[in-house]
């Protein structure tokens, strides 16, 4: 059977790894950041990578995608032509747009548009502008300019950006919406492969679920950092770690779920061996010096005894023993060295609970939150007591931040009643933990509590040490750590104070799995009131509410 040219390029493009990393380094300030990271994508295959906030992860997207450049090793991409790629922060800088117009410009396919009418009416009167033509023409296709409109309304209707969105400009939508559209326009470009930084980070529940089915759906190649463990065990094919350690990387076949397991029985069975060799070397040494002080022994016995035939046998006896010895000392140096498992220092995210309780928490009475010239939500009547669990869902745009911003974030309300307890001590963490400020960490996590209940300054810095940050993360400055770093610092700072209610917007963006699991043992035993807007399902499940509400277009109903 005869295969045609055409058959045989997509053969070879299915059959060859896609993306091929080898012995790629990458430091800052002198601090090694990724160390000799070698791994293969292949065609279709979908790998998470997965570690602790700081550890690189971002770093490695932002060198595949060419933004950074790395110190030493290879990068090949082989058979990409294009590389689709979603940022964890991202910034639209012409925001007075509509979200069509910034799509289309994105893409560039607006351009190519302008240039196929412009020449296509040139064409009638000069038939030399056919080559230039032609070349346009190709692009446009490769981009599936033809099918543009359906391929754009099939992605915009699954992340739930409506009609009636389309048109708005960008200024006016909410985080959520934003991250929504920066999303479709890198879904939308057509790449060969798609880099992923936290793609759920803001996104609701409907929109993740659409996500995961239209990732498994399509053949690109994909490379996905994220915290969701849901959303990896649903699209992830393989799994990269990256060391906190020493910066190496790690790869797992299956998803995150499978990654656990896998992870569990590696770590079990290399702390058996080493346990089995500590026993096996202690018996050893313990023969050594059995047999060192049996020699000694001889040789004082034989010293003493006058039989000259005596002294021979203790001598050669002492001999031998000293030479068995040193035997086992060889064998003992011949052994593999079997390392112990490093494992980092589980993080124990620690809140102390303020001993005033306070009295009801939230009471609004036909509160109206929103803007007084743009979105607005019904009338809001709600009641949340000290000490309840309460989870805010509903999909981005809905009124969940704005109604969140008006309790405890300064936002004016519209009209209505809105009333806070007496005696609340709130420690409120928003979607954006940008802050502009010059000051390093330790600065700033001394300068968020009062001098009067910092009595002891090295407090602070046990406390950030708990929260894993070192000595060298304290003088970084605050505007550079990575957004989970910043978040993990703000709960630092609840730590040292007297805080009864926990408000969260977004609580699980940004943080590693490993701060994502602490916080969620934190809040299920936290006996203070908590209220977090969130989507994200497995931190649902774990905090266990006692009341959830849904936002739908501004409205509040109790789910």
């Amino acid at each position: 059977m005869e295969v045609s040219y055409f058959e045989a390029s997509i053969l070879l493009k299915r059959s060859d790894s896609m993306l091929e990393l080898k012995d790629v380094t990458k430091s800052f300030g002198g601090k090694v950041i990724l160390s000799n990271i070698s791994f293969t994508v292949d065609y279709g295959e979908k790998a998470g990578i997965i570690g602790s906030n700081g550890v690189g992860k971002s770093t490695l997207l932002k060198i595949i995608a060419g933004q950074l450049h790395q110190d030493s090793g290879e990068i090949n991409t082989n058979a990409l032509e294009s590389i689709g790629y979603f940022k964890q922060e991202f910034e639209i800088l012409e925001e007075c747009q509509s979200v069509m117009t910034f799509i289309k410009g994105y893409i560039g396919i607006d351009k190519l548009e302008k240039k196929l009418n412009e020449l296509q009416a040139e064409l009638e009167e000069d038939e030399s502008k056919i080559e230039e033509f032609c070349a346009v023409q190709e692009k446009y296709i490769s981009l599936d300019g033809y099918n543009f409109d359906y391929k754009l309304d099939n992605i915009l209707n699954g992340l739930g950006i409506l009609p009636d969105v389309r048109n708005r400009k960008i200024k006016n939508l909410s985080g959520g919406q934003k991250s929504k559209i920066i999303l479709a326009a890198v879904l939308l470009k057509g790449a060969d492969l798609l880099l992923l930084d936290e793609p759920t980070n803001n996104l609701d529940i409907r929109s993740i679920e659409w996500l995961e089915t239209y990732l498994r759906s399509v053949n690109i190649p994909c490379l996905i950092v994220s915290h969701d463990r849901r959303f990896l065990n649903a699209v992830t094919t393989k799994t990269f770690e990256i060391n906190f350690f020493d910066r190496t990387l790690s790869s797992y076949p299956g998803n995150y779920a499978q990654y656990r397991e896998f992870k569990e029985v590696e770590e079990k069975r290399q702390l058996e061996l080493y346990e089995a060799q500590q026993e096996q070397k202690k018996e050893l040494l313990d023969s050594v010096r059995q047999k060192k002080d049996w020699a000694s022994k001889g040789r004082k016995q034989g010293v003493k005894d006058n039989d000259k035939y005596t002294r021979g046998y203790e001598r050669d006896r002492s001999s031998g023993l000293a030479s068995k010895a040193k035997k086992i000392e060889k064998q003992i140096e011949k052994l593999d060295k079997i390392e112990r498992p490093r494992v980092k220092k589980k993080l124990k995210i620690n809140i102390n609970f303020s001993r005033i309780k306070g009295s009801t928490l939230i009471y609004t009475k036909e509160l109206i939150c929103g803007y007084p010239n743009g979105f607005k939500t019904s009338p809001i009547t709600l009641e949340v007591n000290f000490g309840e669990k309460v989870i805010i869902i509903g999909e981005n745009g809905s009124g969940k931040s704005t109604f969140i911003k008006t309790l405890f974030s300064g936002l004016e309300k519209i009209s209505g009643t809105m009333e806070i307890g007496t005696g609340i001590n709130i420690g409120y963490i928003s979607q954006d933990t940008k802050i502009d400020t010059d000051q390093n960490l330790e600065q700033f996590v001394m300068s968020s509590i009062d001098e009067e209940k910092l009595e002891d300054k090295s407090k602070v810095y046990t406390t950030l040490a708990q929260f894993n940050f070192t000595y060298e993360d304290r003088q970084k400055k605050y505007a550079m750590l990575s957004p989970g770093e910043r978040t993990r610092a703000l709960l630092a700072i609840f730590s040292l104070l007297d805080i009864n209610a926990l408000v969260f917007d977004e609580p699980t963006n940004h943080l590693d799995i490993e701060a994502l699991e602490s916080l969620e043992e934190v809040i299920s035993s936290f006996d203070g009131t908590v209220i977090a807007i969130s989507h994200d399902r497995e931190f649902i499940g774990k905090v266990h509410p006692d009341k959830m509400y849904k936002m739908e277009n501004g409205t509040l109903t109790k789910v």
